[in-house]
């Protein structure tokens, strides 16, 4: 066919009955033609005619002429579309909606700008059910890089990492910062291993909606983010010592980094005194005329070797302590202390605290003691660890529960059958 240099050919109006099969012209030319009668604008693509609007003037929308039978979540779904489907690229996200509220929402990852385009599952009403035929296809504006979760995720304490299953991690190379979405409970992080696959390990650095131990569930969305400030966490805890002495070391398992603080609690009974340890300074402490809990605290020295303080007493007695490394933390900014009686006692002391300050709690009985939590897992978001030891006579019991998250106002905390002191530390964030 020779081409055509006549503009009607090129730009052409009247009836449908006068739309040619195709027109006369070149393989990369455009040719648009008006149908007077049906008012609709058609354009070439160089092997079909494509219409470009409706009767009233706009761009015939995109629909299904199938019905959509949902699986699961991360499924891949061929659609069947007519209308203006062209400009759904691969790449691109649509979201597929009908009468009733059914819906499927994904990437494009196959045979884009076709009728036929293959759609990887992001987000859908159900994990059963089916998105009638006639439904919308549109653009959902997401960015190319946002992905979904394919499972549950349980929020770590911070600096824990979890385990993140995704539909594509494509986007997401170890060192990355991420916020995990859900339509509870969210977190952000930093992609620690596993960065560019479909399982992310994510070191969790702040909690932005729920708390330690919340589940986001699968279909959560998982996008790009800006480095946020770390929430303040416990990163090297000693074993504790403890003895009958008047000298009693202890070491941090390896060297504290020089950005971080270094916090030792210690817990003996008032007949000794206790000397300051060198480069510490006491930040508080909490006595009943017969135990003593005392907390010290310091920046985390320049050096090679770990930070090993000794606790010198003003002669042999019962004692123990532990010291932590925490990490993105400010210097402690509150604590209460309670002394407790005997018999089923209840530790309530009241603090305020923010979401992602660290509050550790300690308690000290007179003897030795079962100390059960009491309420906390309604009230904090916690992890409860104890260490029980048997220094000289006093046999007394330690429990430490650092949190994240709080207003930790008049909660009932440990419940003991002994009398003893107790007492909760607020250490806030940097930012």
């Amino acid at each position: 066919m020779a081409t055509s240099t006549k503009m009607t050919d090129w730009l052409g109006s009247g009836p449908h009955s006068s739309r040619p099969a195709s027109p006369p012209v070149s393989a990369s030319g455009l040719p648009i033609f008006f149908e007077t009668d049906t008012m609709n604008t058609f354009v070439w693509t160089g092997s079909a005619w494509l219409q470009l609007n409706a009767a009233a003037g706009g761009v015939t929308p995109a629909t299904t002429t199938a019905n959509i039978t949902l699986t699961s979540i991360g499924s891949s779904y061929t659609l069947a579309l007519a209308g203006y489907y062209t400009s759904f690229n691969n790449g691109s996200f649509v979201w597929i909606e009908d009468s009733s509220g059914n819906y499927l929402g994904g990437k494009v990852t196959s045979g884009g700008g076709t009728a036929a385009p293959v759609v990887t599952s992001y987000w859908q009403s159900a994990s059963s059910g089916t998105v009638l035929s006639g439904a919308g296809v549109t653009f959902s504006g997401l960015h190319p890089g946002i992905t979904t979760t394919t499972g549950g995720i349980t929020i770590p304490a911070p600096g824990t990492a979890v385990s993140v299953p995704v539909i594509d991690g494509s986007a997401y190379p170890n060192g990355s910062w991420v916020l995990i979405a859900g339509s509870s409970h969210s977190m952000m992080g930093i992609v620690a291993s596993g960065g560019g696959t479909a399982t992310l390990s994510v070191t969790c650095v702040l909690i932005t909606s729920g708390a330690i131990g919340n589940t986001i569930s699968a279909g959560a969305l998982v996008v790009p983010s800006g480095p946020v400030q770390s929430a303040p966490n416990v990163v090297q805890p000693t074993a504790g010592a403890s003895g009958s002495t008047a000298s009693l070391a202890l070491a941090l398992n390896s060297v504290a980094s020089v950005s971080n603080q270094l916090l030792l609690i210690v817990w003996n009974n008032t007949a000794q005194t206790i000397t300051t340890p060198t480069g510490y300074i006491l930040l508080g402490a909490q006595s009943d005329g017969t135990v003593r809990i005392s907390f010290y605290g310091k920046a985390a020295p320049a050096g090679t070797t770990a930070d090993n303080p000794t606790i010198a007493l003003s002669a042999s007695g019962a004692v123990f302590a532990v010291a932590l490394e925490i990490a993105n933390g400010g210097t402690i900014a509150g604590y209460a202390g309670q002394n407790l009686s005997a018999v089923a006692m209840f530790y309530s002391p009241t603090l305020a605290a923010s979401r992602n300050d660290l509050v550790i709690a300690a308690f000290l009985s007179h003897v030795a003691a079962t100390i059960v939590p009491v309420n906390i897992s309604a009230i904090w978001e916690f992890t409860f660890q104890s260490v029980v030891t048997s220094a000289g006579a006093a046999g007394s019991l330690l429990s430490l529960v650092p949190t994240v998250g709080g207003n930790v106002t008049a909660a009932e905390m440990f419940a003991s059958a002994e009398s003893g002191v107790g007492v909760i530390l607020r250490i806030p964030s940097l930012s």
